[in-house]
């Protein structure tokens, strides 16, 4: 077994998997692991990702090249982990492990947020919920909140949610 050298990309991904592997319970090789897994293991290596490229200082082309990926593959999953930092939880969860204290992020409400909300099911902004009704968008109830859709054909995919307080401002502006 070849000695660990952080100038090494391999050597750096392999660190921030391992954190994140630690943290959620997982095995740092199913986090690396070259073909498409299951989607927590995915999730789990953007973090790891995320965490190479903000918390060890990587360059975007170093974080790609050290996990195995195109540059555009790392970068969104960047973008994805920098959305699901608007949560108050996963942010301080998050911080927690760019610090390197696994243990203290182990089991937080920051990892039950991202497992359980995929992209679809985010609250929106205002601005968000403006571009997607003014382009012909449709907002629809559902439960307590309202899914908001691209187009009029609500079989397609959701973009998101919109919480009930948003509607009302948006209906108050009419």
């Amino acid at each position: 077994m070849e000695e660990f050298n952080p100038r090494r990309d391999e050597d750096r991904a392999y660190l921030a998997a391992a954190l994140v592997g630690f943290a959620l319970g997982l095995r740092t090789q199913k986090i690396l692991t070259g073909d498409r897994s299951a989607p927590v293991h995915v999730r789990a290596r953007h973090i790891a990702m995320y965490l190479a490229y903000a918390g060890l200082g990587m360059s975007m082309m170093r974080v790609a090249a050290g996990f195995g990926r195109d540059k555009s593959t790392a970068a969104r999953a960047c973008r994805l982990i920098e959305d699901y930092r608007e949560d108050p939880d996963f942010d301080v969860w998050i911080d927690q492990l760019a610090l390197g204290r696994p243990a203290g992020a182990r089991g937080g409400r920051g990892m039950r947020y991202w497992r359980s909300r995929g992209r679809r099911n985010r609250l929106l902004e205002l601005r968000q919920v403006c571009q997607i009704l003014h382009g012909g968008g449709v907002l629809v109830a559902a439960g307590n909140l309202w899914a908001a859709y691209r187009s009029q054909d609500a079989r397609r995919m959701r973009v998101g949610l919109v919480a009930d307080d948003l509607v009302l401002r948006l209906e108050s502006a009419r």
